[in-house]
């Protein structure tokens, strides 16, 4: 909606808040102290909203990237209708698959449930929320059985360079098929993801179930959404 007066920010304490540049009907210029998104336990080191390209309307989406080694979810509430009192929101989902920091987490610019992220260990990683990547966080030992208490995976994840912390995550903003990484060790490497950029016509009623069964404690990708072609084939660019 071009809404430029609102913003959110991340704290180091790991929560986000709203604010408004301006007064404006309904909410007073300042941080929105009320209404609290907590679920970080480190410093937020980046925000990012949905861009909401598609038949259906994403816009309330964003992802957060932390010091805690989690990458989370949130529903944002409508700026127009801010809380009175105090009031604390938490998470759609937790991302828990980083082995350090998580730098910077950015949605896809095409695709409605696609994402990436990059951390401290020098990993890439790649997030399809309408593929079902659960798998068990406790094997069961000499049996190819497992519980049923499992972890969601990243799609594709690929380490770096020579593995130093990456920082910054940045897609082609045209089709979304490049993406380009950079970190402490001064380069840039660019990564082409093939065909996984491109959505079928299903994505955004299959995020709109993905998202219905995350709410009720579900947990992940609502399967179906497969992968066209290898996703072993990223592959990077000097």
């Amino acid at each position: 909606d071009n809404e430029t007066t609102t913003f959110f920010t991340g704290t180091e304490e790991g929560n986000v808040y709203q604010a408004n540049r301006y007064d404006r009907a309904g909410a007073k210029a300042g941080l929105n102290q009320n209404d609290v998104y907590r679920g970080h336990s480190a410093p937020i080191m980046g925000i990012n909203f949905h861009p909401s390209h598609g038949p259906v309307d994403f816009s309330d989406l964003f992802l957060t990237a932390s010091a805690d080694w989690t990458v989370k979810l949130w529903r944002a509430k409508s700026i127009a209708k801010p809380s009175s009192q105090a009031q604390t929101i938490g998470p759609v989902y937790s991302f828990d698959e980083a082995d350090d920091f998580v730098y910077d987490v950015k949605w896809h610019p095409q695709h409605p449930a696609l994402f990436g992220m990059v951390d401290g260990s020098g990993q890439f990683d790649l997030w399809n929320l309408n593929v079902d990547t659960e798998v068990s966080q406790f094997p069961l030992l000499g049996s190819s059985m497992s519980n049923d208490i499992g972890v969601q995976v990243p799609v594709v994840s690929t380490l770096v360079g020579s593995g130093r912390a990456i920082n910054k995550l940045k897609w082609d903003s045209k089709e979304g098929r490049r993406a380009a990484v950079g970190g402490s060790d001064g380069k840039l490497y660019i990564y082409d993801i093939g065909d996984m950029a491109i959505p079928r016509e299903t994505e955004w009623t299959d995020l709109q179930r993905t998202l219905a069964n995350m709410q009720s404690g579900h947990g992940g990708g609502s399967g179906g959404g497969g992968i066209d072609g290898d996703p072993s084939r990223i592959v990077a660019a000097r």
